[in-house]
């Protein structure tokens, strides 16, 4: 999510709101990690109470055709102590302008969710 590359900053940005909006919508807590300063490269964990709301995260996420089975599989992986220690809330490790990207994708898509089961 580098400075030098805007485009990939704003999908980076895309794909973090659709995941952010997943786990409020699957009750999870998120938080950041910043993974490589150089890349400004973000780890997302998200805590999840239970295997119900696991299962519901993980059906909104594969009901993102953008967000393929093989990203689940690569990508969604257990944090470390380490890793969970050192994580951030969102507000605080995400630089501002790719924060304010995430929560207007998180909230756009969370009203049009909203909107499908009302």
């Amino acid at each position: 999510m580098g400075d030098d590359d805007p485009e990939a900053r704003a999908y980076a940005a895309e794909v973090i709101g659709y995941l952010v909006c997943y786990a409020h919508l699957a009750n999870a807590r998120s938080l950041a990690l910043l993974a490589d300063r150089r890349a400004s490269a973000y780890e997302l964990l998200f805590s999840l109470l239970s295997d119900w709301e696991k299962q519901r995260f993980l059906e909104l996420f594969r009901s993102n055709d953008d967000l393929t089975n093989a990203y689940i599989e690569n990508n969604l992986l257990s944090p470390t102590i380490d890793e969970v220690r050192y994580a951030h809330l969102l507000a605080s490790a995400l630089p501002s302008d790719v924060l304010s990207l995430v929560m207007q994708v998180a909230t756009t898509v969370s009203a049009d969710d909203w909107r499908k089961f009302h």
